[in-house]
C-alpha cells in the first residue's frame, strides 16, 4: 500500500497598511526630510544632531512600512523623549515660539505640532496593534489630531501675519545704550553713540554667546580690535547682562559673536 502525502503551501501576504500607519509614514517622511534639510543648511559639526534626527525618523518609517508590530512602541518612546528635550533640554524652541516675528516661528510650530500628532498617532497605533480590533482606529484619535492641527494652523497664521518689530536702541538708567542679544542676532544691529558712552549687553534668550571685535565674512571670522577700544576678549554670556566701555575714541567698531555666524554689531562713536 502506497501512502500519498499531499503538501499544501499556504501563501502568506502582509496586511495592508492601516490609516494610522499611513499617517505615521507621512509625518515621519516630512520630519526626516526637514531635519535633513536643516542639517545640510547648518553644515558640520552643528548639523550632526539634525542628521541623527533625520536618520531616526527614516528608520521608523521603514519599520512602519514593514508592519513591525512593536514599531509604534519604539516610536512613542523616541518621540516622547524628543518632546521632553524640546521642552526642558534646550532653550531654542522656546525662544522661537515666544517671538512671533522670528522667521523660524512658523517652522517650529509646524515641527512641534507634527511631533505631537505623531506621538498621539503612535499611541493610537499601539492600542490598535495590541487591542482586540487591529483595524479599528481609536475613537479619541480624531478629536486629538483635529485639535492639534487647528492649534498648529492658528499658530502658523499668527506667525506669518506678524509684522517684524522695529528695534531701536534704549538707554539704561546710567546712560548706557542697551543692546539685546537674541538667538543669533544683536538687537539693534547698528547703533550710533556719543563718545564716552557705554554699551549694556542684555541676553534675553538665555542662549550662550561669545563676543569679541571683528566681522563675519563668508562664514569666517575676521578678528580685529580697533585702537583704544574697550577691552572685549571673547566675553562669554549666557544670561543676565554686562557693560562694555566707555567708548572714548570716535570711529566705527565692529563686534561679533564667534558662536553664531553672521551675528554682528556695528557701533559708530561720534
Amino acid at each position: 500500500m502506497n501512502a500519498t502525502t499531499t503538501t499544501t503551501t499556504t501563501a502568506t501576504t502582509r496586511p495592508p497598511l492601516t490609516l494610522l500607519a499611513k499617517i505615521l509614514c507621512g509625518i515621519g517622511t516630512v520630519l526626516a526630510l526637514g531635519a535633513l534639510f536643516g542639517a545640510i543648511s547648518i553644515g558640520f559639526p552643528g548639523g550632526i544632531a539634525l542628521a541623527a534626527i533625520s536618520a531616526v525618523n527614516a528608520l521608523l518609517v521603514v519599520l512602519f512600512l514593514l508592519r513591525v508590530r512593536w514599531a509604534p512602541i519604539l516610536g512613542s518612546v523616541i518621540t516622547g523623549v524628543g518632546l521632553l528635550y524640546q521642552t526642558f533640554g534646550t532653550p531654542y524652541p522656546a525662544y522661537h515660539l515666544t517671538h512671533l516675528q522670528d522667521p523660524l516661528f512658523a517652522p517650529i510650530v509646524l515641527e512641534v505640532a507634527l511631533s505631537l500628532i505623531a506621538f498621539a498617532t503612535m499611541l493610537g497605533a499601539v492600542a490598535q496593534n495590541y487591542g482586540q480590533n487591529r483595524t479599528q482606529t481609536p475613537r479619541w484619535y480624531g478629536y486629538v489630531v483635529t485639535a492639534l492641527a487647528g492649534i498648529a494652523l492658528g499658530g502658523i497664521l499668527i506667525g506669518v501675519s506678524a509684522k517684524p518689530a522695529e528695534v531701536t536702541a534704549a538707554t539704561a538708567s546710567d546712560g548706557a545704550t542697551i543692546i539685546h542679544l537674541g538667538l543669533s542676532t544683536f538687537n539693534p544691529t547698528a547703533v550710533t553713540i556719543p563718545a564716552g558712552t557705554k554699551l549694556d549687553f542684555v541676553d534675553d534668550s538665555n542662549i550662550p554667546h561669545q563676543l569679541t571685535y571683528g566681522t563675519w565674512n563668508d562664514g569666517h571670522t575676521q578678528l580685529a580690535t580697533p585702537p583704544n577700544a574697550p577691552a572685549l576678549d571673547n566675553r562669554a554670556i549666557s544670561t543676565g547682562s554686562f557693560e562694555l566701555g566707555p567708548f572714548t575714541t570716535p570711529g566705527t567698531y565692529h563686534i561679533l559673536c564667534v558662536i553664531h555666524p553672521g551675528m554682528e554689531l556695528t557701533v559708530t562713536v561720534q
